[in-house]
Protein backbone atom coordinates (compact mmCIF):
# COMPACT_ATOMS: atom_id res chain seq x y z
CA UNK A 1 0.00 0.00 0.00
CA UNK A 2 1.27 3.63 -0.74
CA UNK A 3 0.56 6.44 1.19
CA UNK A 4 1.46 10.18 0.61
CA UNK A 5 2.52 11.66 4.24
CA UNK A 6 3.10 15.46 4.47
CA UNK A 7 5.15 17.31 7.74
CA UNK A 8 3.44 20.83 9.49
CA UNK A 9 5.90 22.73 10.65
CA UNK A 10 6.02 23.79 13.83
CA UNK A 11 3.61 26.98 13.01
CA UNK A 12 1.10 24.92 13.11
CA UNK A 13 -0.75 24.74 16.48
CA UNK A 14 -4.00 23.58 15.67
CA UNK A 15 -5.85 21.43 13.73
CA UNK A 16 -7.73 24.45 12.77
CA UNK A 17 -4.44 25.81 10.93
CA UNK A 18 -3.85 22.75 9.05
CA UNK A 19 -6.62 23.21 6.02
CA UNK A 20 -7.43 25.66 3.96
CA UNK A 21 -10.05 24.85 1.20
CA UNK A 22 -10.86 25.96 -2.13
CA UNK A 23 -14.07 28.59 -2.23
CA UNK A 24 -15.83 25.43 -3.82
CA UNK A 25 -15.54 22.89 -1.31
CA UNK A 26 -16.99 22.30 1.99
CA UNK A 27 -15.09 20.05 4.62
CA UNK A 28 -16.93 17.99 7.08
CA UNK A 29 -15.44 15.85 10.27
CA UNK A 30 -15.57 12.30 10.53
CA UNK A 31 -16.82 10.62 13.60
CA UNK A 32 -14.59 8.12 14.57
CA UNK A 33 -15.87 4.40 14.77
CA UNK A 34 -12.82 3.04 16.71
CA UNK A 35 -10.12 4.29 19.38
CA UNK A 36 -6.69 4.53 17.84
CA UNK A 37 -3.48 4.75 20.11
CA UNK A 38 -2.56 8.48 18.98
CA UNK A 39 -3.91 11.47 18.10
CA UNK A 40 -6.22 11.24 14.83
CA UNK A 41 -8.83 13.20 13.00
CA UNK A 42 -10.76 12.75 9.54
CA UNK A 43 -11.64 15.71 7.69
CA UNK A 44 -13.49 14.82 3.91
CA UNK A 45 -15.03 16.91 1.69
CA UNK A 46 -17.25 16.14 -1.18
CA UNK A 47 -16.22 18.60 -4.43
CA UNK A 48 -18.11 18.77 -7.90
CA UNK A 49 -16.23 17.18 -10.51
CA UNK A 50 -14.93 19.88 -13.16
CA UNK A 51 -16.69 21.67 -16.09
CA UNK A 52 -16.95 20.65 -19.17
CA UNK A 53 -14.15 21.86 -21.51
CA UNK A 54 -13.55 25.39 -22.92
CA UNK A 55 -13.95 23.44 -26.74
CA UNK A 56 -17.32 22.46 -26.07
CA UNK A 57 -18.64 25.00 -26.49
CA UNK A 58 -17.70 25.33 -29.91
CA UNK A 59 -19.01 22.03 -31.04
CA UNK A 60 -22.13 21.59 -28.66
CA UNK A 61 -24.63 23.35 -30.67
CA UNK A 62 -23.99 21.25 -33.92
CA UNK A 63 -22.52 17.63 -33.00
CA UNK A 64 -24.36 15.03 -30.32
CA UNK A 65 -21.57 14.07 -28.08
CA UNK A 66 -22.09 11.75 -24.97
CA UNK A 67 -20.92 14.33 -22.34
CA UNK A 68 -21.47 12.39 -19.66
CA UNK A 69 -23.35 13.89 -15.83
CA UNK A 70 -21.55 15.91 -13.65
CA UNK A 71 -20.81 14.29 -10.37
CA UNK A 72 -19.09 14.47 -6.88
CA UNK A 73 -15.80 13.07 -5.69
CA UNK A 74 -14.57 12.08 -2.11
CA UNK A 75 -11.01 13.62 -1.02
CA UNK A 76 -10.15 12.86 2.63
CA UNK A 77 -7.15 14.10 4.64
CA UNK A 78 -6.06 11.96 8.25
CA UNK A 79 -4.57 14.73 10.34
CA UNK A 80 -2.66 12.95 12.68
CA UNK A 81 -0.72 14.72 16.36
CA UNK A 82 2.81 12.76 17.46
CA UNK A 83 4.14 15.06 20.11
CA UNK A 84 3.35 18.97 19.12
CA UNK A 85 4.14 17.70 15.37
CA UNK A 86 1.15 17.71 12.98
CA UNK A 87 1.14 15.66 10.22
CA UNK A 88 -1.13 14.83 7.29
CA UNK A 89 -1.84 11.51 4.90
CA UNK A 90 -4.11 12.61 1.84
CA UNK A 91 -6.41 10.68 -0.35
CA UNK A 92 -7.70 11.48 -3.40
CA UNK A 93 -7.42 15.56 -3.56
CA UNK A 94 -6.97 15.94 -0.56
CA UNK A 95 -3.59 17.44 -0.57
CA UNK A 96 -5.43 20.28 -2.06
CA UNK A 97 -7.04 21.40 1.25
CA UNK A 98 -4.15 21.48 3.15
CA UNK A 99 -2.80 24.64 4.20
CA UNK A 100 0.14 24.75 2.12
CA UNK A 101 1.79 27.68 3.29
CA UNK A 102 2.47 25.44 6.81
CA UNK A 103 3.61 23.14 5.34
CA UNK A 104 7.78 21.76 5.44
CA UNK A 105 9.09 22.18 1.59
CA UNK A 106 11.43 19.54 1.64
CA UNK A 107 9.99 16.88 4.26
CA UNK A 108 9.54 14.00 1.26
CA UNK A 109 12.78 14.76 0.04
CA UNK A 110 14.90 14.92 3.12
CA UNK A 111 13.10 11.42 4.53
CA UNK A 112 13.93 9.67 1.07
CA UNK A 113 17.43 11.15 1.00
CA UNK A 114 17.99 9.38 4.78
CA UNK A 115 16.21 6.40 4.29
CA UNK A 116 17.64 4.43 0.37
CA UNK A 117 21.02 3.27 0.31
CA UNK A 118 23.26 5.31 -2.32
CA UNK A 119 23.11 2.30 -4.86
CA UNK A 120 19.63 2.03 -4.61
CA UNK A 121 18.13 5.23 -6.30
CA UNK A 122 15.21 5.07 -8.88
CA UNK A 123 14.43 8.33 -9.99
CA UNK A 124 15.24 11.59 -9.60
CA UNK A 125 13.65 14.79 -10.57
CA UNK A 126 15.63 18.10 -10.95
CA UNK A 127 15.45 22.15 -11.98
CA UNK A 128 17.49 24.68 -12.75
CA UNK A 129 16.81 27.75 -11.12
CA UNK A 130 17.22 30.48 -13.29
CA UNK A 131 15.26 32.43 -16.32
CA UNK A 132 16.14 29.70 -18.24
CA UNK A 133 14.46 26.87 -16.23
CA UNK A 134 14.53 23.09 -17.48
CA UNK A 135 13.08 20.80 -16.04
CA UNK A 136 14.08 17.11 -15.66
CA UNK A 137 12.75 14.05 -14.21
CA UNK A 138 15.13 11.49 -14.79
CA UNK A 139 13.93 7.33 -14.12
CA UNK A 140 15.98 4.15 -14.24
CA UNK A 141 15.31 0.20 -14.48
CA UNK A 142 16.83 -0.70 -11.80
CA UNK A 143 17.89 0.72 -8.28
CA UNK A 144 21.27 2.52 -9.26
CA UNK A 145 23.97 4.61 -8.00
CA UNK A 146 24.15 8.46 -8.55
CA UNK A 147 26.61 7.65 -11.65
CA UNK A 148 23.50 6.58 -13.70
CA UNK A 149 22.04 9.99 -13.17
CA UNK A 150 22.69 13.80 -14.80
CA UNK A 151 22.99 16.14 -12.39
CA UNK A 152 24.86 19.30 -12.76
CA UNK A 153 25.40 19.60 -8.54
CA UNK A 154 25.07 23.57 -7.86
CA UNK A 155 23.56 24.32 -11.39
CA UNK A 156 20.54 22.33 -10.85
CA UNK A 157 17.67 22.15 -7.60
CA UNK A 158 17.18 18.53 -6.87
CA UNK A 159 13.08 18.53 -6.39
CA UNK A 160 12.42 15.00 -6.02
CA UNK A 161 14.03 11.86 -5.30
CA UNK A 162 13.03 7.93 -5.02
CA UNK A 163 14.21 5.17 -4.48
CA UNK A 164 14.13 1.00 -2.45
CA UNK A 165 14.77 0.61 0.78
CA UNK A 166 15.54 -2.69 3.10
CA UNK A 167 13.61 -0.78 5.76
CA UNK A 168 11.31 -2.90 8.20
CA UNK A 169 8.31 -0.38 8.15
CA UNK A 170 8.30 0.54 3.97
CA UNK A 171 10.57 -0.78 0.75
CA UNK A 172 10.21 1.81 -1.39
CA UNK A 173 9.59 6.18 -1.56
CA UNK A 174 9.84 9.05 -3.26
CA UNK A 175 9.71 12.49 -2.21
CA UNK A 176 9.83 16.05 -2.61
CA UNK A 177 7.28 18.26 -0.56
CA UNK A 178 5.12 15.10 0.38
CA UNK A 179 6.32 11.43 0.45
CA UNK A 180 4.87 8.75 -1.13
CA UNK A 181 6.00 5.66 0.96
CA UNK A 182 5.28 2.08 -0.21
CA UNK A 183 4.74 0.62 3.17
CA UNK A 184 4.95 -3.56 3.69
CA UNK A 185 2.12 -5.39 4.17
CA UNK A 186 1.99 -5.91 7.82
CA UNK A 187 2.04 -2.12 8.73
CA UNK A 188 -0.88 -1.19 6.15
CA UNK A 189 -3.27 -0.66 8.82
CA UNK A 190 -4.27 2.42 9.97
CA UNK A 191 -3.65 1.44 13.76
CA UNK A 192 0.10 1.02 12.75
CA UNK A 193 0.36 4.57 10.79
CA UNK A 194 1.59 6.22 14.43
CA UNK A 195 5.02 4.41 14.21
CA UNK A 196 5.28 4.74 10.92
CA UNK A 197 4.55 8.68 11.46
CA UNK A 198 7.43 8.09 14.17
CA UNK A 199 10.02 6.61 12.40
CA UNK A 200 9.64 9.50 9.40
CA UNK A 201 9.79 12.38 11.83
CA UNK A 202 13.06 10.94 13.01
CA UNK A 203 14.09 10.07 9.27
CA UNK A 204 13.38 13.39 8.64
CA UNK A 205 15.41 15.22 11.63
CA UNK A 206 18.53 12.64 10.56
CA UNK A 207 21.49 14.50 8.60
CA UNK A 208 22.79 10.50 7.35
CA UNK A 209 21.64 12.28 3.62
CA UNK A 210 24.93 14.77 3.75
CA UNK A 211 27.19 11.58 3.19
CA UNK A 212 25.59 10.48 -0.13
CA UNK A 213 23.23 13.28 -0.94
CA UNK A 214 24.89 16.70 0.54
CA UNK A 215 23.86 18.16 -2.73
CA UNK A 216 19.98 18.43 -1.48
CA UNK A 217 21.23 21.89 0.38
CA UNK A 218 22.83 23.91 -2.28
CA UNK A 219 19.55 25.44 -3.03
CA UNK A 220 16.96 24.67 -0.62
CA UNK A 221 13.51 26.42 -0.70
CA UNK A 222 11.91 28.72 2.49
CA UNK A 223 8.51 27.80 4.08
CA UNK A 224 5.84 29.75 2.87
CA UNK A 225 5.93 31.29 6.37
CA UNK A 226 9.48 32.42 6.43
CA UNK A 227 9.33 35.94 7.58
CA UNK A 228 12.01 36.45 5.04
CA UNK A 229 9.81 36.30 2.50
CA UNK A 230 8.23 39.51 3.13
CA UNK A 231 11.36 40.85 2.96
CA UNK A 232 12.58 39.42 -0.10
CA UNK A 233 9.37 40.07 -1.75
CA UNK A 234 9.69 43.68 -1.07
CA UNK A 235 13.37 43.96 -2.89
CA UNK A 236 11.69 41.95 -6.04
CA UNK A 237 8.92 44.75 -5.91
CA UNK A 238 11.47 47.65 -5.86
CA UNK A 239 13.56 46.15 -8.52
CA UNK A 240 10.29 45.73 -10.95
CA UNK A 241 9.45 49.28 -10.43
CA UNK A 242 12.92 50.12 -11.15
CA UNK A 243 14.39 47.89 -13.96
CA UNK A 244 16.77 50.28 -15.04
CA UNK A 245 18.58 50.49 -11.39
CA UNK A 246 18.13 46.54 -10.98
CA UNK A 247 18.63 44.85 -14.09
CA UNK A 248 18.70 41.30 -12.39
CA UNK A 249 15.01 40.53 -13.18
CA UNK A 250 13.29 38.82 -15.91
CA UNK A 251 10.58 36.73 -16.86
CA UNK A 252 10.77 32.97 -16.85
CA UNK A 253 7.54 30.83 -16.92
CA UNK A 254 6.93 28.34 -13.92
CA UNK A 255 8.72 25.08 -14.67
CA UNK A 256 5.85 23.26 -13.31
CA UNK A 257 3.76 23.89 -16.58
CA UNK A 258 3.27 21.99 -19.67
CA UNK A 259 5.81 22.27 -22.04
CA UNK A 260 4.33 24.05 -25.27
CA UNK A 261 6.03 25.32 -28.84
CA UNK A 262 4.73 28.76 -27.85
CA UNK A 263 3.44 30.07 -24.68
CA UNK A 264 1.01 33.63 -24.72
CA UNK A 265 -0.30 35.12 -21.69
CA UNK A 266 -3.55 36.03 -20.76
CA UNK A 267 -3.82 38.78 -18.28
CA UNK A 268 -6.53 39.51 -16.33
CA UNK A 269 -6.73 42.18 -13.12
CA UNK A 270 -5.37 45.26 -15.01
CA UNK A 271 -8.91 46.87 -14.84
CA UNK A 272 -12.04 45.21 -14.74
CA UNK A 273 -12.57 43.60 -18.32
CA UNK A 274 -8.66 44.02 -19.70
CA UNK A 275 -8.12 40.64 -20.88
CA UNK A 276 -4.54 40.67 -23.36
CA UNK A 277 -3.68 37.75 -25.58
CA UNK A 278 0.81 38.61 -25.97
CA UNK A 279 3.95 36.57 -25.85
CA UNK A 280 5.12 36.66 -22.08
CA UNK A 281 7.20 40.10 -22.34
CA UNK A 282 9.20 41.72 -19.33
CA UNK A 283 8.84 45.38 -21.42
CA UNK A 284 4.99 45.02 -21.40
CA UNK A 285 4.62 44.46 -17.74
CA UNK A 286 6.85 47.33 -17.22
CA UNK A 287 4.17 49.11 -18.80
CA UNK A 288 1.47 48.26 -16.99
CA UNK A 289 3.11 48.02 -13.39
CA UNK A 290 1.33 51.90 -12.64
CA UNK A 291 -2.13 50.50 -13.71
CA UNK A 292 -2.38 48.55 -10.36
CA UNK A 293 -1.55 49.18 -7.28
CA UNK A 294 0.15 45.79 -6.00
CA UNK A 295 1.62 44.85 -9.61
CA UNK A 296 3.04 41.70 -8.00
CA UNK A 297 -0.41 40.33 -7.14
CA UNK A 298 -2.54 42.14 -9.30
CA UNK A 299 -1.13 41.75 -12.68
CA UNK A 300 -1.89 37.73 -13.45
CA UNK A 301 -0.98 35.48 -16.03
CA UNK A 302 -2.67 32.38 -17.38
CA UNK A 303 -0.90 30.68 -20.03
CA UNK A 304 -2.64 29.50 -23.40
CA UNK A 305 -1.41 27.53 -26.19
CA UNK A 306 -1.05 28.50 -29.83
CA UNK A 307 -4.34 27.35 -30.30
CA UNK A 308 -5.51 29.72 -27.80
CA UNK A 309 -6.82 26.77 -24.94
CA UNK A 310 -5.84 27.58 -22.16
CA UNK A 311 -2.83 25.65 -19.77
CA UNK A 312 -2.82 27.51 -17.37
CA UNK A 313 -5.15 29.19 -14.49
CA UNK A 314 -4.07 32.93 -14.18
CA UNK A 315 -1.12 33.12 -11.68
CA UNK A 316 0.01 36.67 -9.79
CA UNK A 317 3.20 38.03 -12.09
CA UNK A 318 5.62 37.43 -8.78
CA UNK A 319 5.79 33.16 -9.76
CA UNK A 320 6.89 34.41 -13.51
CA UNK A 321 9.75 36.82 -12.38
CA UNK A 322 13.32 35.38 -11.35
CA UNK A 323 15.83 37.24 -9.51
CA UNK A 324 18.71 36.90 -6.92
CA UNK A 325 19.73 39.06 -3.96
CA UNK A 326 21.41 39.22 -0.67
CA UNK A 327 19.52 39.29 2.58
CA UNK A 328 21.39 39.16 5.59
CA UNK A 329 24.73 37.92 4.64
CA UNK A 330 23.06 34.91 2.39
CA UNK A 331 21.89 34.38 -1.27
CA UNK A 332 18.66 33.87 -1.86
CA UNK A 333 17.12 33.20 -5.77
CA UNK A 334 13.26 33.70 -6.32
CA UNK A 335 11.94 31.09 -9.46
CA UNK A 336 8.66 29.66 -10.14
CA UNK A 337 7.19 31.93 -7.22
CA UNK A 338 9.32 30.26 -5.01
CA UNK A 339 12.21 31.96 -3.04
CA UNK A 340 15.32 29.28 -2.53
CA UNK A 341 18.45 30.08 -0.21
CA UNK A 342 21.90 28.97 -1.56
CA UNK A 343 24.07 27.48 0.33
CA UNK A 344 27.25 28.88 1.36
CA UNK A 345 29.40 26.32 0.69
CA UNK A 346 28.05 26.27 -3.07
CA UNK A 347 28.88 29.92 -3.16
CA UNK A 348 32.63 29.30 -2.12
CA UNK A 349 32.55 26.37 -4.67
CA UNK A 350 31.38 28.01 -7.41
CA UNK A 351 33.77 31.12 -6.77
CA UNK A 352 36.95 28.39 -6.43
CA UNK A 353 36.18 26.80 -9.93
CA UNK A 354 35.70 30.42 -11.07
CA UNK A 355 39.38 31.36 -10.12
CA UNK A 356 40.64 28.25 -11.06
CA UNK A 357 39.18 28.04 -14.98
CA UNK A 358 38.89 31.65 -15.62
CA UNK A 359 41.03 34.45 -16.22
CA UNK A 360 41.05 38.04 -17.01
CA UNK A 361 41.46 39.13 -20.84
CA UNK A 362 43.80 41.94 -20.13
CA UNK A 363 44.14 43.18 -24.02
CA UNK A 364 42.19 46.10 -25.25
CA UNK A 365 39.37 45.53 -27.07
CA UNK A 366 37.75 48.19 -29.20
CA UNK A 367 34.56 49.68 -27.08
CA UNK A 368 31.23 49.05 -28.36
CA UNK A 369 29.28 52.42 -29.45
CA UNK A 370 25.49 52.47 -27.82
CA UNK A 371 22.98 51.54 -30.23
CA UNK A 372 25.56 49.31 -32.61
CA UNK A 373 24.34 46.02 -33.70
CA UNK A 374 26.58 42.54 -33.10
CA UNK A 375 27.75 43.01 -36.93
CA UNK A 376 28.68 46.30 -37.49
CA UNK A 377 31.14 46.21 -34.44
CA UNK A 378 32.25 42.87 -35.51
CA UNK A 379 32.85 44.00 -38.90
CA UNK A 380 34.85 47.70 -37.11
CA UNK A 381 36.61 45.91 -34.56
CA UNK A 382 38.14 43.32 -37.12
CA UNK A 383 39.59 45.98 -39.59
CA UNK A 384 40.68 48.03 -36.73
CA UNK A 385 42.76 44.97 -35.19
CA UNK A 386 43.64 43.14 -38.41
CA UNK A 387 41.46 40.41 -36.95
CA UNK A 388 39.18 37.78 -38.70
CA UNK A 389 35.50 38.27 -38.34
CA UNK A 390 34.55 34.78 -38.26
CA UNK A 391 30.81 35.50 -39.10
CA UNK A 392 31.93 35.31 -42.74
CA UNK A 393 33.51 31.77 -42.51
CA UNK A 394 30.54 29.66 -40.30
CA UNK A 395 30.84 26.22 -41.56
CA UNK A 396 28.50 23.02 -41.49
CA UNK A 397 29.57 20.40 -38.94
CA UNK A 398 28.71 16.45 -40.69
CA UNK A 399 27.73 15.32 -37.34
CA UNK A 400 24.74 17.60 -37.14
CA UNK A 401 24.25 19.28 -40.20
CA UNK A 402 24.25 22.53 -38.15
CA UNK A 403 26.34 25.71 -39.45
CA UNK A 404 28.28 26.29 -36.87
CA UNK A 405 29.72 29.77 -35.30
CA UNK A 406 33.46 28.87 -34.32
CA UNK A 407 33.34 32.42 -32.52
CA UNK A 408 32.71 36.05 -33.61
CA UNK A 409 36.42 36.95 -33.93
CA UNK A 410 39.75 35.10 -34.62
CA UNK A 411 43.31 36.99 -33.23
CA UNK A 412 46.51 36.38 -33.81
CA UNK A 413 47.74 34.67 -31.01
CA UNK A 414 44.67 32.00 -31.65
CA UNK A 415 41.92 33.65 -29.58
CA UNK A 416 38.43 32.37 -30.23
CA UNK A 417 36.50 35.77 -28.98
CA UNK A 418 32.87 35.07 -28.26
CA UNK A 419 30.93 38.71 -27.99
CA UNK A 420 27.86 39.73 -26.83
CA UNK A 421 26.33 42.66 -25.09
CA UNK A 422 25.14 41.74 -21.12
CA UNK A 423 21.34 41.14 -21.45
CA UNK A 424 19.91 38.76 -19.34
CA UNK A 425 20.77 35.28 -18.26
CA UNK A 426 19.18 33.51 -21.45
CA UNK A 427 21.58 35.58 -23.84
CA UNK A 428 24.78 34.91 -21.64
CA UNK A 429 23.83 31.19 -21.32
CA UNK A 430 23.63 31.39 -25.34
CA UNK A 431 27.06 32.60 -25.11
CA UNK A 432 29.01 30.20 -22.99
CA UNK A 433 27.55 27.19 -24.62
CA UNK A 434 29.20 28.86 -27.58
CA UNK A 435 32.22 28.84 -25.76
CA UNK A 436 32.15 24.60 -24.64
CA UNK A 437 30.69 23.42 -27.98
CA UNK A 438 33.37 25.34 -30.21
CA UNK A 439 36.12 24.10 -28.11
CA UNK A 440 34.60 20.53 -28.03
CA UNK A 441 35.00 20.54 -31.88
CA UNK A 442 38.07 22.20 -31.81
CA UNK A 443 39.65 19.17 -29.71
CA UNK A 444 37.91 16.59 -31.92
CA UNK A 445 38.65 18.29 -34.75
CA UNK A 446 35.11 17.38 -36.29
CA UNK A 447 34.76 16.87 -39.84
CA UNK A 448 32.87 19.57 -41.91
CA UNK A 449 30.61 19.20 -44.73
CA UNK A 450 32.32 21.48 -46.98
CA UNK A 451 35.71 20.30 -48.20
CA UNK A 452 35.83 17.45 -45.96
CA UNK A 453 37.77 19.79 -43.89
CA UNK A 454 38.38 19.07 -40.40
CA UNK A 455 37.00 22.11 -37.22
CA UNK A 456 40.91 22.33 -35.89
CA UNK A 457 42.21 22.46 -39.74
CA UNK A 458 39.99 25.10 -40.87
CA UNK A 459 40.89 27.55 -37.85
CA UNK A 460 44.37 26.98 -38.62
CA UNK A 461 44.10 27.37 -42.65
CA UNK A 462 42.12 30.72 -41.56
CA UNK A 463 45.05 31.36 -39.50
CA UNK A 464 47.48 30.47 -41.33
CA UNK A 465 46.80 32.73 -44.67
CA UNK A 466 46.33 35.79 -42.30
CA UNK A 467 49.35 35.49 -40.06
CA UNK A 468 51.60 33.28 -41.88
CA UNK A 469 54.94 33.24 -39.92
CA UNK A 470 52.88 33.28 -36.42
CA UNK A 471 53.32 29.91 -34.23
CA UNK A 472 50.39 28.68 -33.33
CA UNK A 473 49.67 27.32 -29.82
CA UNK A 474 46.45 26.22 -28.01
CA UNK A 475 43.69 28.38 -28.70
CA UNK A 476 41.98 30.33 -25.80
CA UNK A 477 38.32 30.82 -25.37
CA UNK A 478 37.33 34.05 -24.54
CA UNK A 479 34.02 35.27 -23.53
CA UNK A 480 33.79 39.49 -24.42
CA UNK A 481 30.63 41.14 -22.80
CA UNK A 482 30.10 45.13 -23.52
CA UNK A 483 28.48 46.73 -20.73
CA UNK A 484 27.79 50.32 -19.81
CA UNK A 485 28.38 49.34 -15.77
CA UNK A 486 31.49 50.12 -14.49
CA UNK A 487 31.93 46.98 -12.09
CA UNK A 488 34.46 44.23 -12.96
CA UNK A 489 32.56 42.10 -15.31
CA UNK A 490 32.72 39.14 -12.82
CA UNK A 491 30.74 40.67 -10.01
CA UNK A 492 28.26 41.97 -12.31
CA UNK A 493 27.42 38.67 -13.12
CA UNK A 494 24.37 37.03 -11.09
CA UNK A 495 24.45 33.96 -9.69
CA UNK A 496 23.51 31.34 -11.99
CA UNK A 497 25.12 33.25 -14.91
CA UNK A 498 28.45 32.80 -12.48
CA UNK A 499 27.64 29.05 -11.99
CA UNK A 500 27.04 28.42 -15.77
CA UNK A 501 30.14 30.10 -16.60
CA UNK A 502 31.85 27.97 -13.96
CA UNK A 503 30.65 24.70 -15.57
CA UNK A 504 31.54 25.82 -18.95
CA UNK A 505 35.08 26.83 -18.39
CA UNK A 506 35.56 23.73 -16.64
CA UNK A 507 34.63 21.79 -19.48
CA UNK A 508 37.05 24.04 -21.81
CA UNK A 509 39.47 23.64 -18.99
CA UNK A 510 38.97 19.70 -19.56
CA UNK A 511 40.18 19.98 -23.66
CA UNK A 512 43.10 21.80 -22.37
CA UNK A 513 41.92 25.49 -23.36
CA UNK A 514 42.04 28.07 -21.27
CA UNK A 515 39.06 30.34 -20.47
CA UNK A 516 39.53 34.35 -20.34
CA UNK A 517 36.34 36.77 -19.40
CA UNK A 518 36.52 40.35 -21.28
CA UNK A 519 34.61 43.32 -21.04
CA UNK A 520 33.81 45.03 -23.68
CA UNK A 521 32.99 48.80 -22.63
CA UNK A 522 29.68 51.06 -24.25
CA UNK A 523 30.50 54.45 -24.81
CA UNK A 524 28.59 56.58 -26.84
CA UNK A 525 27.80 57.05 -30.51
CA UNK A 526 29.45 58.89 -32.88
CA UNK A 527 27.37 61.79 -33.80
CA UNK A 528 26.19 62.08 -38.03
CA UNK A 529 27.66 64.97 -39.52
CA UNK A 530 25.32 68.49 -39.92
CA UNK A 531 23.94 68.72 -43.78
CA UNK A 532 23.65 72.23 -45.56
CA UNK A 533 20.10 71.74 -44.99
CA UNK A 534 20.04 72.06 -41.21
CA UNK A 535 19.83 74.80 -39.39
CA UNK A 536 22.50 76.40 -37.34
CA UNK A 537 23.50 75.15 -33.99
CA UNK A 538 21.23 71.90 -34.74
CA UNK A 539 22.44 68.16 -34.61
CA UNK A 540 21.19 65.31 -36.95
CA UNK A 541 19.15 63.25 -34.79
CA UNK A 542 21.05 60.00 -33.76
CA UNK A 543 19.02 56.93 -34.07
CA UNK A 544 22.16 55.31 -32.69
CA UNK A 545 21.52 57.25 -29.69
CA UNK A 546 18.40 55.81 -28.53
CA UNK A 547 18.40 52.97 -25.99
CA UNK A 548 18.08 50.05 -27.64
CA UNK A 549 14.35 47.84 -27.13
CA UNK A 550 15.00 44.55 -25.77
CA UNK A 551 16.28 41.81 -28.41
CA UNK A 552 17.36 44.24 -30.68
CA UNK A 553 21.15 43.80 -29.87
CA UNK A 554 23.26 41.22 -29.78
Amino acid sequence: MELSVHLFSEHASTRDDLLDPPDDATIRPANKLADLDFDCELAYVHRRSSDLPEWSRYVRPYFDVMWGTRGTTVSAALLPRLGDRFFAVTFGHGRHILNNSLLVPDFGLRVTANSIAPDAVTAMGTSTVGTVSRRTNQIVNMPSTLDAFRLDIGDEWVRSLAGSTDEELAHAMSGSQSLRVRVRDEHAELKRLGELLDYLLRQYESTRYQNTFRFIDALRPLPLHDDRIERLDTILLNRFLDPAKHPTIAVAVPEDRPPEPTFFRLTKGIGHKAREREEIDLAWLHAQKHRVHRPLEQIRIGLVDAEGDRVSAPRPLREYLTTETELDGEMFALAGGRWFRVDATTLAKVERQLDDYVVEYNDPIEPRRIGEHEGPYNDRVAEIAGWINMEHHQKQVSATGATVEMCDLLTEDLHLIFVKSFGDSTRRSHLFSQGSVSARLFAENAELYRENEGYRDFVYRLHAERWPYTVRGNPKIVYAISTERKQPLRELLPLFSRINLANHARTISAFGYQVKLAKIPVVPAIPKARTAGQRGGRRLRDDSRARPQQGQLF
